[in-house]
């Protein structure tokens, strides 16, 4: 497809009028990133919120394990509608949608904590409920990007989130946590309801500057038709070879997930012999490299004249190795080394593959596309969760890392060149008529 005739520099036509342009950026992109900035603090805030909430009602370990239980359960859930919806409603107009029912959903959970009618049992359902929405958001707003920046300019906008995610993620539990601490969960709520009513007073604006329309129209929401929907998004994957690329490399790292949470924690203490104490460090320095990386990947990405696919590729190869050196760490400073390279090189993997996954989707199925791609990491997640707790309790930790990072990095090195993955890069594919 050819590019709107009107554009600004790094920037695909957003309305009818040129927007003012901010590092090589438009307006509306300011706008969409300062929505999805504030979204990503709300959720931390109301997960905080909500795991405070239970464990102060009920001081066991296990009730409060059933709110993280309840998000993970609707993220997938919520995969089988997010790519349907994404591809066709007004994406801006439902984002901000989403979060006016967030607020809602907030405004109930206020309300219920004001009379005293709040229980750990509704808490569960409130959790469910608003992580639902946020399967729908994000597969909507990876949808909407590319038709924000020029291709070439995908990898960077996408580095621009990742400084959100990591924000988002580190200080807005920190702050959270001191909220609750100081506050208690009452204020917190209805701090809650503004910082998601900014979210989506951001995503209004943005949907008032593009006028758009939906991507696909003539819905019937049959199962039939959610299942040929969706059938359609998985299809993608077999029938475009950088979107199988893309996914064969990427299930062995995260399979690799479950390495970097709760068993690095073992780790340290049964092979290294540091306390939770030295977990703690390792955690707040891959908060800090992260943060460093992603910055560096808005100013990297935007420069380099490398395919994205090398970044995708050299960076999981790099991880791979990162991986065998932590369970080869002789010392606790060589296991943080490994984690500061692991943080600050992580954003410049996922920008780029990012970007190469939007860019790749065409853009009516483009939400489906993401919806299928969240959806299998989201198993692979949980299931790298499960699998490396077994094996942790029969296999030595140093062989576990070694082994699972073996296998990450030849898995990169038989699907990165021998697919030529290495060479993808983002091409001019053009805004549809229907705008998202």
């Amino acid at each position: 497809m050819g590019m709107n005739k009107e554009m600004t520099p790094g920037v695909r036509s957003m309305s009818s009028t040129s927007s003012p342009s901010w590092r090589g950026f438009s307006l509306p992109f300011w706008w969409f990133w300062a929505g999805h900035t504030a979204s990503l603090f709300g959720d931390v805030l109301f997960s905080a919120g909500m795991m405070w909430f239970v464990y102060r009602a009920t001081g066991s370990a296990l009730a409060t394990s059933g709110v993280p239980l309840a998000d993970g359960l609707a993220r997938l859930l919520g995969g089988v509608l997010a790519g349907p919806l994404a591809d066709r409603r007004v994406r801006a107009r439902w984002m901000a949608e989403i979060h006016l029912t967030k607020m809602g959903l907030v405004l109930v959970v206020a309300g219920m904590l004001l009379q005293g009618y709040l229980t750990p049992a509704w808490v569960y359902v409130l959790t469910f409920l608003l992580t639902l929405l946020n399967a729908f958001y994000e597969p909507t707003q990876g949808a909407l990007l590319p038709n924000l920046v020029l291709p070439q300019a995908l990898a960077q906008a996408n580095a621009f989130l990742q400084v959100s995610r990591t924000l988002g993620y580190g200080l807005s539990w920190a702050l959270s946590g001191l909220s609750l601490a100081q506050l208690g969960p009452e204020p917190v709520a209805w701090g809650n309801v503004l910082v998601f009513a900014l979210a989506a007073g951001c995503f209004v604006v943005l949907h008032r500057m593009r006028r758009a329309r939906p991507v696909l129209e003539g819905t019937k929401w049959t199962p039939a038709f959610v299942w040929q929907d969706l059938r359609e998004g998985v299809g993608q994957y077999r029938k475009r070879p950088l979107l199988r690329s893309l996914l064969l490399l990427s299930v062995p790292g995260w399979l690799t997930f479950g390495l970097w949470g709760p068993l690095q924690l073992v780790f340290l203490n049964r092979v290294l012999g540091v306390g939770p104490e030295g977990w703690g460090w390792s955690q707040a320095t891959f908060f800090l490299s992260g943060l460093t990386g992603a910055v560096l990947a808005t100013r990297v990405l935007g420069r380099a004249r490398w395919p994205e696919g090398l970044w995708v590729v050299g960076v999981a190869a790099f991880q791979g190795l990162l991986t065998v050196g932590f369970g080869l760490a002789p010392a606790y400073l060589w296991a943080l080394s490994v984690v500061v390279l692991a943080g600050t090189t992580d954003p410049f993997l996922l920008s780029a593959r990012q970007a190469l996954l939007q860019d790749a989707a065409p853009e009516p199925v483009r939400g489906r596309v993401l919806a299928v791609w969240n959806v299998a990491m989201a198993l692979g997640t949980l299931t790298s969760y499960l699998l490396v707790g077994v094996l942790g309790e029969v296999v030595p930790l140093r062989g576990l890392y070694v082994g699972f990072g073996a296998l990450f990095l030849l898995a990169v090195l038989a699907v990165g060149v021998g697919s030529r993955l290495w060479a993808a890069r983002c091409r001019a594919s053009g805004e549809s008529k229907a705008d998202s």
